[in-house]
């Protein structure tokens, strides 16, 4: 048995060994008084319906289902040769391509056997297209070939101007491919690079690191943990390597989101009006709307950051009850296994511990004051395990291919702490210095404007230039909710020291911290960092609109269901901008191009 095999186990050995260590505490130690039930049967019935209607818009046009050809592997030794019939004439050339790992090369023999080339670095599990523009040239070969690594064919599309080309032969290291492969007797149905047929934004990193997890192949992404790609990873094995498979556990976990956001809201605020608000608010955020509908790390980074958060309020609200310490093990063994899991997807999550530490420290000094030392002692130990200990051994037990995938044990990798430890040197000089020298497509922007969507990110576009038809989707707020993110902060501490409840205050405090350390972080940064405050935000927002719907005032009450209304409008008149729906282009210039800022078109 190898050192890294041994390594391994001793790792996952330890995080067994706490989290039994902590079940055991639990059963040990009962709660002394009767939790309240927050929940009851019509809360049920709404949190069916609000996901209901959310799971059933967000997955239309979630992505193809379809499962591809069975691809052609190209190498550098073995490219494919596309012979045509007759010399014919070629203006675009679309193939769609599956897993990259190098650049392509064309090369052309015209009709008079003048030959020509050209490299590209095409893009990975989507269409790509290349045009050849010479009108006179009529071609008797084209031959691709990769010039390092591999490249998967799934299919091809020729046209010579409008007319689809089907009359060829293809060759591969002088063997016969049947046509059928890779070409479709007609047009296929989705030949460009669209929304719900291929990669977009970062889905090229993600796609491609979780395709290599399923494939034991060498990761592409090592600058941030491997949780979330597998999560992605999952999808694909179970539903294919097509744009469903590597967005629908992201869409889960933004649908799951919406029923969390219901279910805290209503355990804060004991207010159903407060959580039909805030889920509601949710479902009609166009960030979150768009961001978990993408192969991306911040959907479930912030379900499982929202989640630690939940539990961290449980655990205040038992403390401020008298319960012991032990007694609320029961919520802090979830809070640490929630923090462990967001880590392991995104570093971004250690803002989510930073939230717990502080707020468990300050509850362990009001009421543990008169505890024996051995007491405090033993609550020191428990803190440390859960929340040192826990994450980071599940966080090194993320890195479990490093001792069972051929491709490391043959670059003769052998102490799994050591390599594991020296890939967190590299994954913080990238987070801190090279992201800065990246090209950020214009959507960097400073953390104060995200709240007031000043820039918008764009991470798709697409333009049909004969029939003007567009398709676009842009990382953005919706603006009745976001622009009232800072008049939320001003009026809750207002809120709090007139009411003097703990409640409004946990929740103020748990915004700010999550929000305000970006204020700190010294380099570029994007308006979908503030997707996890967002949706603090909009539990804030949902909990001070619930307060003023007790004042029983009936012009008021219609000015909320009012403004709850128009958000939902507003989701909709912006919704092609959100899901990819190719619509007129000039739709989105009349209504939606709001601010000169806003340059999404």
């Amino acid at each position: 048995m190898s050192l890294a095999v041994v390594q391994l186990s001793l790792t996952v050995g330890v995080f067994f060994t706490v989290l039994i260590y902590f079940l055991y505490q639990i059963k040990r130690n009962s709660l002394q008084t009767q939790v309240r039930k927050f929940l009851d049967k019509t809360d049920y019935l709404l949190i069916v319906i609000i996901s209901s209607i959310y799971a059933s818009i967000s997955l239309i046009n979630l992505g193809n289902k379809l499962e591809p050809n069975t691809p052609v592997r190209l190498t550098a030794t073995q490219g494919i040769e596309i012979n045509f019939a007759t010399p014919t004439q070629i203006n675009q050339f679309y193939y769609a391509l599956g897993y990259v790992s190098g650049a392509v090369k064309f090369s052309y023999v015209r009709s008079d056997n003048q030959t020509q080339s050209i490299t590209i670095d095409p893009g990975t599990f989507m269409w790509n297209n290349l045009q050849l523009n010479d009108p006179n040239a009529k071609y008797k070969q084209i031959t691709l070939t990769p010039e390092s690594g591999v490249i998967e064919l799934r299919q091809l599309a020729l046209f010579n101007n409008a007319n689809y080309v089907t009359d060829f032969s293809l060759t591969q290291a002088g063997q016969a491919i049947p046509p059928q492969k890779l070409v479709s007797v007609s047009v296929p149905q989705n030949y460009q690079s669209i929304w719900h047929s291929g990669t977009i934004w970062d889905e090229y990193y993600y796609v491609t690191t979780a395709y290599q997890f399923n494939h034991h192949l060498p990761a592409l992404i090592t600058v941030h943990p491997p949780l979330g790609m597998y999560l992605i990873s999952a999808g694909m094995k179970v539903f294919g390597d097509n744009p469903f498979g590597w967005r629908i556990v992201p869409d889960l976990a933004g649908i799951l989101l919406v029923i969390l956001v219901y279910i805290f809201t209503k355990k804060l605020t004991l207010s159903r009006g407060a959580a039909i608000i805030a889920s509601t608010l949710l479902s009609t955020d166009f960030m979150h709307f768009m961001i978990t509908r993408m192969a991306s790390l911040e959907s479930t980074l912030a379900f499982f950051a929202i989640l630690s958060v939940f539990f961290l309020y449980c655990y205040a609200e038992a403390r401020r009850c008298g319960e012991s310490f032990n007694a609320t093990l029961r919520y802090l063994l979830p809070c640490a296994l929630s923090i462990a899991l967001a880590i392991s997807i995104k570093w971004s999550a250690l803002y989510s511990l930073m939230t717990a530490l502080l707020m468990i420290i300050y509850f362990e000094f009001v009421y543990s004051y008169r505890d024996s030392l051995r007491t405090k002692l033993i609550a020191v130990f428990n803190i440390g395990a859960l929340f040192i200990v826990l994450p980071v051994s599940l966080y090194f037990s993320c890195y479990y291919p490093t001792v069972f995938y051929p491709f490391y044990k043959s670059s003769g990798i052998n102490n799994f702490w050591s390599f594991v430890s020296s890939l967190q040197p590299v994954m913080y000089q990238f987070h801190t210095e090279m992201v800065n020298h990246m090209s950020n497509g214009g959507g960097g922007s400073e953390w104060w404007q995200w709240p007031l969507i000043i820039h918008p990110q764009i991470v798709y576009r697409w333009l049909d230039s004969n029939s003007n038809l567009s398709s676009i989707g842009v990382l953005m707020g919706n603006p009745l909710i976001w622009w009232l993110f800072y008049p939320s902060l001003l009026l809750m501490p207002i809120h709090v020291l007139k009411i003097r409840k703990f409640m409004p205050l946990f929740l103020l405090t748990a915004t700010l911290l999550q929000f305000s350390p970006y204020a700190l972080l010294g380099r570029i940064s994007y308006i979908y960092y503030f997707y996890i405050s967002s949706v603090f935000g909009i539990m804030i927002l949902g909990y001070l609109l619930s307060q003023a719907l007790q004042l029983k005032n009936k012009r008021l009450t219609f000015l909320i269901i009012g403004y709850v209304i128009a958000c939902v409008l507003l989701f909709i008149a912006f919704y092609p901008l959100l899901s990819g729906l190719p619509v007129d282009r000039g739709y989105f210039i009349k209504y939606l191009l709001w601010y000169h800022n806003w340059q999404f078109i």
